[in-house]
């Protein structure tokens, strides 16, 4: 994963970032509250499709695990948690230069406030994003099962097929942490390959055109961002894999930027 200081993604963004964030925060910072923090969230796609072929991508992994997630940005509610309007991002400058640049693809942007918790009380957020799929495969609406630990389990039929779905987590202990458990729905097709293999790649018709319908035999290749990111707070990270990266931002209440 590529070091924080060094990712050329940063040194690009950061003036986008700064040149937003002192008239943002600092013009309406509320009062400061103890371990109570603000966290900000880009959640962005790679639009190379040469990106997908970097890896092998498990065939029906486990989906993530949503036990006590809070769903906030549907309005569900918790002590201490509170979505933030668009008014309050700091990182607005980054997003636009993100999507303008035609590399990258905004799937979420996204702030909340949140109290500073434990490993054992932290809460995974909800994040659901990008186009939802679910006419386009009405195959994948079916019930389907996974090996776990040696056992079949049923994993129920889903409601969606978003383009990006799963959860975040931060937590707090000597630094601040940061997992997340997510699942990137790619639109896929087989192609023939070398020595009469099939070859799977993107379908970038699908992911590019909102009209286009799959190729036939088209179908959903899961890649799971499963990923740990220890920081700080008042500091810009960014953790990515092959398919998505996240930029984001977190700040104690009631600290200026």
């Amino acid at each position: 994963m590529p070091g924080i200081q060094t990712h050329p993604l940063i040194a690009l963004l950061a003036a986008a970032c700064s040149c937003l964030a002192s008239g943002v925060v600092a013009a309406a910072a509320p009062p400061a509250v103890e371990n109570s923090y603000r966290v900000e969230m880009i959640l962005f796609a790679f639009n190379d499709p040469d990106n997908f072929n970097q890896e092998m991508w498990p065939q029906n992994p486990p989906p993530p695990v949503a036990t006590n997630a809070l769903d906030l940005f549907n309005g569900q509610q918790a002590p201490g948690f509170k979505v933030l309007p668009p008014s309050e991002y700091a990182l607005t400058g980054a997003a636009r230069r993100l999507q303008a640049s035609g590399r990258y693809t905004v799937l979420a942007h996204v702030a909340w406030e949140q109290p500073g918790l434990s490993i054992d009380q932290a809460v995974p957020i909800e994040i659901d994003a990008g186009r939802d799929y679910a006419p386009l495969y009405p195959a994948l609406m079916a019930p389907r099962y996974v090996n776990q630990n040696g056992q079949t389990v049923e994993i129920p039929a889903p409601q969606h097929l978003y383009r990006l779905s799963g959860t975040v987590k931060v937590v707090l202990s000597r630094y601040l942490h940061v997992y997340t458990d997510l699942v990137l729905n790619v639109p896929t097709q087989n192609l023939p390959g070398p020595n009469n293999q099939n070859q799977l790649i993107e379908d970038t018709a699908v992911i590019d055109n909102p009209q286009a319908q799959p190729a036939p035999g088209g179908t959903l290749t899961e890649v799971h961002i499963v990923e740990h990111r220890r920081t700080r707070s008042r500091k810009l990270n960014y953790m990515d894999n092959p398919m998505l990266g996240i930029l984001f931002e977190i700040w104690p209440v009631g600290d200026s930027r």
